[in-house]
């Protein structure tokens, strides 16, 4: 609760993945969206080495 006269607390400030500096030479982590296996590679793998499916890098949101 504010009070006339009180200053307002700093706002949160949370990063967005415009504010993320990516290196493609360093290794990312994938996850399946099947079975969930994990893959850290350099280069996006394409299809899941298990199951053949879809993959994912973990270090995008899934928004």
């Amino acid at each position: 609760m504010f009070i006339h006269g009180d200053s307002f607390p700093e706002p949160l400030v949370v990063p967005t993945m415009k504010d993320v500096k990516l290196d493609p030479s360093e290794e990312s982590t994938y996850e399946c969206f099947d079975c969930g296996t994990v893959v850290v590679s350099a280069t996006a793998p394409g299809s899941c080495p298990n199951c053949g499916a879809d993959m994912r890098n973990r270090s995008t949101p899934l928004e």
